[in-house]
């Protein structure tokens, strides 16, 4: 499969697992106005055809804690497993128990008001103004900073306990975090691809399922995919070509 393409827009598409009518109506009219969103599909507990349905990989899924609130926790799992890379979470509670309890579990926000359509525009709001497609992902040690231009990142390379990051010029930077850290400040083009590789999809210029190998523009050698994340590899071409998943 050869890529020609150098750059591709990454869309931007939400999921929300709910079954009240009157909230389901007041986000999905909340991100209606805010324009910039696209929702794939409102899911009800219990829902096993995700997979199935699902179009695209989704940037942000929202979720009713006080329907989902025992069994959210296997939701998520099953879901990043899915996806191949953690997307972010809102949670939606008038508790504040269970808003307090998301929040520690790494949700980004929580909808308080679920019927509050100004509320819930202030939440989405400023999830879209903080959590901008971003373009420079920064690497830090004490009291340095470089800043990488995320377009120009070729592929990360574990290297025990650090990571490699591989630019479009030749440079070789280190990051003092491991891979999965690393990863996880990504955006949804960069794929895991084996234990120690995770790839920047946008640079991709031929995948050869058969000898296990992608390669990358700009990269003189292939480099490995492991049957273990082979998963990721239909997520990628999926992503590079738009198809739905």
């Amino acid at each position: 499969m050869i890529i020609f393409q150098k750059k591709i827009l990454i869309l931007r598409y939400y999921i929300l697992f709910d079954i009240d009518a009157a909230t389901i109506k007041a986000v999905t009219d909340s991100f209606k106005s805010i324009n910039g969103f696209e929702c794939l599909g409102v899911f009800e507990p219990n829902h096993n055809q995700i997979s199935s349905i699902l179009k695209f990989i989704p940037e942000l899924v929202i979720i009713n804690l006080d329907i989902f609130w025992d069994s959210y926790q296997q939701l998520i799992k099953r879901l990043n497993k899915y996806f191949g890379v953690t997307p972010n979470y809102i949670g939606i509670t008038r508790c504040a128990r269970r808003g307090l309890t998301a929040f520690k579990n790494g949700f980004k926000d929580v909808i308080d008001e679920p019927t509050d359509l100004k509320k819930i525009e202030q939440v989405l709001l400023s999830y879209k103004k903080t959590r901008l497609a971003n373009k420079f992902y920064c690497i830090s040690y004490y009291y340095d900073f470089q800043y990488l231009a995320i377009d120009d990142i070729l592929f990360l390379k574990a290297d025990g306990y650090t990571t490699e990051f591989f630019m479009t010029d030749g440079r070789c930077l280190t990051n003092f975090k491991t891979l999965k850290h690393s990863h996880l400040q990504l955006p949804y083009n960069f794929q895991r691809i084996h234990k120690s590789y995770v790839i920047n999809s946008i640079h991709v210029r031929r995948i050869h399922i058969g000898k296990g190998e992608i390669h990358l523009l700009n990269v003189k050698h292939p480099l490995p995919v492991s049957k273990s994340y082979i998963r990721n590899i239909d997520i990628i071409k999926r992503l590079l070509s738009r198809m739905p998943l």
